[in-house]
Formats: C-alpha cells, sequence, structure tokens
C-alpha cells in the first residue's frame, strides 16, 4: 500500500488500520500515514530477503565415493564435458597434532589428575605406615647404640607409642606398658613427699585465708545492714523535723490565751 492509497483513506480507517497494526491510533493523520510507510518498507524489505534463493552447496565427496586407479586413468583420457563441476575432496587428516585442547579436554583431564591424586596419597601413607611399623618391629637401630657406647633404650619403657596386642580372640587386650617399671631411688622418693607436703602446707593456708575472708564478708555484710537501718530511721526523724518547722512560731509567755486559742476551745 502506497502513500497516495493511504492518504484517501477516512480518519476511522486510519486509526482501525494503525490499530492493526500496533500503532497509537490518537495521533494526527500524518503522522499515522508515516508510521504506517515505515512499516510497510521494514515489511516489504524482508519479503524481498526471503524470496532471495539460497546459494547452491557445493558437492563433496569423500575417499570412499572416490573411482579406482584404473577407473580414474579412464576419466582422465575422456574430454571434460562443457560444465564440468568443481568438486571438493575431503582428505582425512589426523588433526589431533593440529587443533588445540579445548576447554572440555582439559576439564577432563582435570578431574582425572583429582581422581589420581587421593589415590597416590593413600598408597603414599600406606607406604610410611608400613616403613614405620618395620622400623618398631626390628627394635632399636645398631647405629646409635654404636654412637653412643651405650645400648639403646628400649621402645615399651617409653610413655609413647604404646599398643594393645590381642593374643587370641578370647583373651583380654595386654598394654605395651604392663609391665612393672623400674623402682626410684629413695633421695626421689624424699623429694617427691617434701614437695608434696609443701603443696599441702600452701593448701591448707589459702584454705584459712579463705575462711577469714568469708567470716570478714559475712560481719560487713551485717554492718550494712544495721547502717541501712539506721539511715532510714534518720531520714524519716529529719522529714518530720522539716514539716513541722515549716509552720513553727515562737510565742512569747505574755500573749493572752484568746491569741492563741479560740474561745470555744477554752
Amino acid at each position: 500500500m502506497d502513500e497516495a492509497t493511504l492518504r484517501k483513506l477516512t480518519r476511522i480507517k486510519l486509526q482501525k488500520l494503525a490499530k492493526e497494526n500496533k500503532i497509537k491510533a490518537n495521533m494526527k493523520s500524518e503522522t499515522i500515514i508515516q508510521e504506517l510507510l515505515k512499516l510497510y518498507e521494514v515489511v516489504q524489505l524482508h519479503q524481498d530477503e526471503g524470496n532471495e534463493e539460497p546459494p547452491r552447496k557445493r558437492l563433496r565427496t569423500s575417499m570412499q565415493d572416490r573411482p579406482p586407479s584404473g577407473s580414474r586413468r579412464a576419466s582422465e583420457e575422456i574430454p571434460p564435458v562443457a560444465a564440468p563441476s568443481t568438486q571438493i575432496m575431503d582428505v582425512p587428516v589426523d588433526t589431533s597434532l593440529d587443533n588445540p585442547p579445548t576447554q572440555n579436554d582439559s576439564q577432563k583431564s582435570a578431574l582425572s589428575t583429582e581422581k589420581s591424586a587421593p589415590i597416590a596419597v593413600a598408597r603414599d601413607a600406606a607406604d610410611v605406615a608400613a616403613v614405620n611399623s618395620a622400623a618398631i618391629l626390628q627394635g632399636p637401630s645398631p647405629v646409635l647404640e654404636s654412637h653412643t657406647g651405650h645400648p639403646a633404650p628400649d621402645e615399651d619403657t617409653n610413655d609413647t607409642d604404646s599398643y594393645l596386642s590381642y593374643p587370641s580372640q578370647h583373651d583380654s587386650p595386654r598394654s605395651s606398658r604392663s609391665e612393672n617399671p623400674p623402682l626410684e631411688t629413695p633421695q626421689m622418693l624424699n623429694r617427691t613427699v617434701s614437695i608434696m607436703n609443701q603443696v599441702t602446707s600452701k593448701d591448707q593456708r589459702i584454705l584459712a585465708q579463705a575462711a577469714a575472708l568469708r567470716n570478714r564478708a559475712k560481719m560487713l555484710r551485717e554492718q550494712a545492714k544495721n547502717v541501712r537501718d539506721v539511715v532510714r530511721a534518720e531520714r524519716g526523724r529529719r522529714e518530720r523535723l522539716e514539716a513541722y518547722f515549716t509552720y513553727w512560731r515562737e510565742i512569747s509567755p505574755t500573749w493572752p490565751t484568746g491569741w492563741i486559742y479560740d474561745d470555744e476551745e477554752e
């Protein structure tokens, strides 16, 4: 629809046509005509683009569709046709070296590395545990014994690395430190007893001080209660005195009684 046809339409038909094309119908007629012309130009442009023929696809042949060598030579001897078609051969090429690794490949390799890492760590931990257990079973190192000149200490007498052994299924477990420790010298025993006596005497002295402080706190609490009672009594007395002296006046002894009291009160 061209501009001349739109101008021949009435106002009502223009508004109806504008509503059908989703254009505001309350605008001026000239504005509606311009908007409709713009819309028709866009629609005509899309229609022209849709009518164009798509480009012809080039024929592709794979290596399987190629004729054998004998037939190829025969075809080479045949003169070419007037309008030969262009053929593009797709030769299979190993693109694993040319194409760089994509993001998916890197993610897969990272996942495989994360899965294999805990297994490797677990194997290393198992190897270390096996080496430690073998060293414990072998006993003290001969190098240490030869270096110091004295036999290495027995591992069973130390405070650490204790374990429980189960000789059979029904027996009670036996600790590696279940044997009696060696006897201590009398000097060390006397020193231990003296230290314990000092600790006990300090504890007794602290307990006596705590009891004295407890009694002192009790006495102070009673004194505070007594002081609070005295303060309350004095405050009440002061309030009564203030209320009395507010209206008090000194009376001379020469005043007659009628000035002080009414006649009825006599």
